[in-house]
């Protein structure tokens, strides 16, 4: 008898519009975090281009994470005010338009184990 592991596989999203002044810093870590913690993951960018498609996608803001249809940030989970907007994430550090690695990471983890 064969048995063949299946390997599941994470959808990862990076959502942004034109014009965001982080999205660029927020792929590259993406890229390094995924890096981390499996390579074989592909990252989407999507390109959000109006409020309709805003609403549609349910985007917070730009730039905006999404593991397997999830939001990276926990805190926003239920938030319902989708549109063409900068985003802004709490860290230790403060505020700011860039998303926390270690956010990022968890995230990751988190989707990695999720069934």
């Amino acid at each position: 008898m064969l048995i063949r592991e299946v390997k599941r596989i994470m959808k990862v999203k990076l959502l942004y519009f034109d014009g965001c002044p982080t999205h660029k810093e927020t792929m590259k870590i993406l890229e390094e975090c995924v890096q981390e913690v499996d390579p074989t993951i592909k990252i989407e960018k999507i390109r959000v281009v109006s409020e309709g498609h805003a609403n549609s996608l349910e985007f917070l803001g730009s730039p905006t994470i999404k593991i397997d249809g999830r939001d990276i940030d926990e805190k926003a989970q239920g938030q319902k005010d989708f549109g063409l907007k900068c985003r802004v994430y709490e860290s230790e550090e403060g505020f700011g338009g860039v998303p926390p690695r270690e956010m990022i990471l968890n995230a990751l983890q988190r989707g990695r184990y999720h069934e």
